[in-house]
């Protein structure tokens, strides 16, 4: 059975041509509502993602903007694994992608700040008589949860994971529009 046969406003004896004519007349119908907004955008405008609309422009003469369009560079001190492709990115706007990169970093570092403050939070736990009373099936969960705070912790585990969330947020400040 075909989807327009399981509605069922398609059984209407009013509406028999429905299920032949909308899908013909949703495509006429994007077509018609996308078509005057191709000739809008122009060709130039690749580096033109919503995410960083504020670098879209040179403000005041300022160089902290992006490209209009893909360009390569040679002499990127920040990624130098870009060097030669095809990016939005120009050399001046490396002190706005640092600025942007520590504070991301800084964000990442104070949420792990604040699972060490919880996990000492969680230990004081042991010094309430809420403990004392707990049966061995909380006192198990209570054990479970200080060890995954412990493999969050460990430097070795999160090392590998801070790394990627940070080049993450350094490719998306500036090179994921490459080719």
């Amino acid at each position: 059975q075909s989807l327009m046969s399981k509605c069922a406003w398609s059984d209407h004896p009013a509406l028999p041509w429905l299920p032949r004519v909308l899908p013909s007349y949703s495509l006429v119908c994007l077509v018609c509502l996308l078509l005057p907004h191709a000739w809008s955008i122009p060709n130039t405008d690749v580096c033109r993602s919503p995410l960083f609309q504020t670098h879209w422009f040179s403000r005041g003469g300022s160089v902290k903007s992006l490209n209009n369009a893909l360009a390569v560079h040679t002499n990127l001190r920040l990624c130098p694994a870009y060097n030669g492709v095809s990016s939005c990115c120009q050399e001046s706007f490396e002190p706005e992608q640092s600025r942007h990169f520590n504070y991301w970093k800084q964000i990442l570092t104070a949420k792990l700040e604040r699972i060490k403050k919880n996990k000492m939070g969680t230990l004081g736990m042991k010094r309430r008589e809420a403990y004392n009373v707990a049966t061995d099936q909380e006192r198990d969960l209570y054990d479970r949860a200080l060890e995954l705070y412990s493999q969050v912790l460990t430097s070795s585990r999160h090392r590998e994971c801070f790394s990627a969330l940070l080049t993450f947020v350094a490719g998306e400040i500036c090179f994921f529009f490459g080719e």
